[in-house]
């Protein structure tokens, strides 16, 4: 799973951001990631990719394997060796000690849930704190507004603070100790089955994506949410990419 995750990542989204680096153009990360979202499902799924996250300019690919290779060769003797560790692409281990990576995508999506909304169907009837539910009753209830409660989260409540998820050193990510504190990923028996596959991709992708880059937004680019059965953002997530410099690193270390 970690390796198809990383293989999209390494064979499609780094051209693509790659090239919008080179050629100084913008791109919606918010597209690029729902593709290679969609790529990835269909993939581990249905065993083949349907391909939607892919260069608008499709390369030779003999051409560009036989060029890969040569450059692999000489990279393996010019560069360092602490230099392939960052070419190595996270297992599950690796990416479960991003620890406050982690708490920030659990912060995001405790102020900004993909599904803004859910709903339950009582098969019998119930009691709950507000009052009586008939059998046979639906019962919406809207996880965007749980993770804004100030009697759940406190006075703090609407303030972005990875820091809430991490125990008092912050070296171990805490989730609340009452799972229904934060049903992103539902709760209890119903808890989501790709939970841990969609925390993987998202540490993966970002820590993929900011090792190569400095996202910068594209000005007067407006971001807001636009509120339907799933929360997208209404403009998308324009940004232009600035690589980061390693040569100076690397030959410093050479």
């Amino acid at each position: 799973m970690a390796r198809w995750v990383n293989r999209t990542i390494r064979n499609r989204l780094w051209l693509i951001l790659g090239k919008a680096s080179t050629e100084k153009f913008s791109v919606d990360l918010q597209d690029l990631l729902l593709g290679l979202t969609f790529d990835n499902i269909c993939g581990l799924t249905f065993g083949k990719e349907p391909e939607i996250l892919s260069p608008e300019l499709p390369e030779n690919l003999f051409a560009l394997a036989f060029e890969s290779a040569t450059e692999a060769t000489l990279q393996r003797l010019h560069n360092p060796g602490f230099f392939w560790k960052f070419k190595k692409p996270l297992d599950f281990d690796q990416a479960d000690r991003l620890v406050y990576l982690k708490a920030a995508l659990a912060e995001t999506l405790r102020l900004y849930p993909s599904l803004p909304e859910d709903f339950k169907y009582a098969i019998s009837d119930d009691i709950l704190p507000m009052g009586f539910v008939q059998a046979g009753s639906t019962v919406t209830y809207s996880i965007y507004s749980v993770g804004r409660m100030v009697s759940i989260w406190g006075d703090d409540c609407c303030e972005f603070k990875a820091e809430r998820w991490l125990n008092s050193e912050g070296d171990r990510f805490e989730p609340p100790k009452d799972g229904y504190r934060f049903v992103a990923f539902n709760a209890g028996p119903r808890t989501c089955l790709g939970k841990d596959l969609a925390y993987l991709q998202m540490k993966s992708v970002a820590s993929a994506v900011l090792q190569r880059y400095r996202p910068s937004l594209v000005p007067g680019h407006r971001v807001e949410q636009k509120m339907s059965l799933t929360l997208f953002m209404k403009h998308g997530l324009r940004v232009y990419l600035q690589p980061h410099a390693l040569s100076p690193a690397i030959a410093t270390s050479a």
